[in-house]
């Protein structure tokens, strides 16, 4: 049997294959294909004569699932070469267990058509074996991450939204406090109704793409919002963590959840902004010197400045502040590019420097607060250039509301607090499977 667009293997070095295609007369093209060692999965036998190759074919922000064929002269050939490519591959470090936590209603039950349609079909392929969680309540994936023991997986794997990821992190949070003794990567796989996370880590949201910076071990480590109650762990963020009108819009937006699409949203934000409503509050704060929130500097793959960052090299400055009339207050890990904000809220945050950059939004008009917010959706957007704005890049902020109860909001997910709150940026405290943004 031939088909014409099945390679024959020129070479197997540590590095990468070398493929050709045969023309006629069997004489082979002058430039063979290089297909980097780093970029295959695996080569399985898919004929007595052929070998399949699954690879992930890598572009800027851009990486999808690719396969070839590989034709031999006979049965033993082809497991010869299958074998060959495949002991070349177990130089790399890649997961070979993993466990996947999967929110079945986010995205509106999009999540579990991803793993059940996509996501199996890819790790069966690649050999990865796993054990998965279908969650069947709300905070089920936190109360499990907060008990369980992940020390044999190779990756902890989220499939939903910015809220399933939440849930994660937070009971991950829990169990380990400073996340020191944690050493698993979190994998995040985009199906729910907000992804910011998974755009700030890969570019993109697409599921196949997470699933191959998994399956290939591609990883970094990001920032993560410890958030406290009275001395007490109650979760995190790995996004955002906002009082006032961010918390009050995303409450309402789940009264609104049976409108389609993005509507929920988009209706709470208008309807929170009309009302206008103002908190009181206290906060104090550790803010970085001479390490400013509008350095011009994005956090892009290969980043500089989340690699030379260190917090030492910075003085801190603790600053007491009495707020009556708060609009907002949110803390960002990163910049939160995302549909809603394509430049992010704050733009030149980063994901692994140690700092969360504060946004206070006071004592300014609600037309003020239509025009940032207004700003924030722009494409080139920058929320930054508005004097009512007020933006400090932080270590940590403790927040005392005047309501014996205040509602806050970390990732789209909403807890209830007893008056005081602590938030702190543990610096590159979670490895994730992903890069950041590609230039």
């Amino acid at each position: 049997m031939h088909l014409p667009n099945a390679y024959q293997l020129a070479a197997v070095t540590p590095n990468f294959l070398s493929l050709v295609l045969p023309q006629k007369g069997n004489n082979f093209m002058q430039a063979p294909f290089i297909l980097p060692l780093s970029d295959v999965i695996i080569a399985k036998k898919f004929h007595k004569s052929f070998v399949k190759v699954l690879y992930a074919k890598q572009s800027p922000n851009n990486w999808k699932f690719e396969e070839l064929l590989i034709q031999t002269l006979n049965e033993s050939d082809s497991n010869i070469t299958e074998s060959s490519i495949n002991e070349v591959l177990k130089k790399f470090s890649r997961p070979q267990k993993l466990y996947i936590i999967v929110n079945p209603k986010s995205g509106r039950g999009n999540s579990k058509k991803v793993f059940e349609q996509k996501i199996k079909k890819l790790l069966n392929e690649a050999n990865i074996d796993y054990d998965v969680l279908f969650t069947e309540h709300r905070n089920h994936a936190k109360e499990f991450c907060s008990t369980t023991d992940f020390a044999k997986y190779h990756g902890v794997i989220a499939i939903g939204g910015d809220g399933t990821v939440n849930e994660v992190v937070s009971g991950l949070l829990i169990q380990h406090s400073t996340l020191k003794n944690f050493d698993v990567p979190l994998g995040v796989i985009p199906a729910g109704r907000t992804n910011v996370f998974s755009y700030v880590i890969q570019g993109n949201l697409s599921p196949i793409c997470a699933l191959l910076h998994i399956i290939l071990n591609d990883k970094r480590q990001v920032d993560v919002a410890r958030v406290s109650d009275n001395d007490n762990v109650i979760g995190g963020a790995i996004n955002i963590v906002s009082y006032g009108y961010l918390s009050d819009s995303i409450k309402l937006s789940n009264q609104l959840s049976f409108l389609p699409g993005g509507l929920a949203y988009i209706m709470a934000f208008i309807v929170r902004l009309l009302s206008f409503k103002k908190y009181s509050i206290s906060m104090e704060y550790e803010t970085f010197n001479n390490n400013p929130a509008n350095s011009g500097t994005k956090c892009r793959f290969p980043c500089q400045h989340c690699k030379e960052f260190r917090e030492n090299d910075y003085s801190i400055t603790t600053v007491h502040e009495n707020i009556p009339k708060l609009f907002s207050v949110q803390i960002n890990t990163h910049s939160g590019e995302c549909r809603y904000a394509p430049n992010g809220a704050s733009p030149f945050a980063h994901l692994g420097d140690g700092c969360g950059d504060m946004l206070l939004m006071k004592d300014l008009s609600r037309s003020e607060a239509s025009d940032i917010l207004n700003e924030s959706s722009k494409t080139k957007g920058n929320i930054l250039q508005f004097e009512a704005l007020h933006i400090s890049r932080i270590r940590s902020a403790k927040f005392t509301t005047k309501e014996p109860q205040s509602l806050w909001m970390t990732d789209g997910e909403l807890i209830q607090t007893n008056g005081e709150v602590l938030v702190e940026i543990l610096s590159r405290a979670l490895t994730v499977f992903g890069r950041g943004i590609e230039k």
